[in-house]
């Protein structure tokens, strides 16, 4: 058998439908990735608030989700630990302010603003929306 005879020399076909289907396989692939690093953000519903003034300078952002899990600059944390932050810190947070679900249980917000008064912390505040 002679393979060779039906290679012509010269004559060199290019197919660009693979490299089509590779290219539209990459860019789905990035779109993907950048539609996913943009969800990592913790969706908190809070509640309104006649009463709601603008808060100063804030320190830190504990933000409690509705099924009661807490986080500091999007690290899920425990009270314990939320406890040795504030210990570790030597009272630089002076404001702290607290986003709340408008689900979440207010044990879990009042365990947080104990802790922050025990801790020394000057200025607690609680997230609202303003009611129009």
């Amino acid at each position: 058998m002679d393979f060779r005879q039906h290679i012509r020399p010269g004559k060199i076909k290019f197919n660009f439908i693979p490299f089509i289907n590779v290219f539209f396989i990459i860019s789905g692939l990035i779109i993907f990735s950048i539609f996913l690093s943009k969800n990592t953000f913790i969706s908190v519903g809070v509640p309104r608030g006649v009463t709601s003034d603008v808060a100063a300078a804030v320190n830190m952002t504990i933000v409690v989700t509705s099924e009661n899990i807490m986080y500091v600059n999007n690290k899920l944390i425990t009270l314990g630990e939320l406890k040795n932050l504030f210990r570790s810190s030597g009272n630089n947070y002076r404001a702290v302010l607290i986003k709340a679900d408008h689900r979440a249980s207010v044990g879990c917000v009042v365990d947080i603003l104990n802790l922050g008064r025990n801790m020394g912390i000057e200025h607690i505040n609680i997230a609202t929306d303003r009611e129009d």
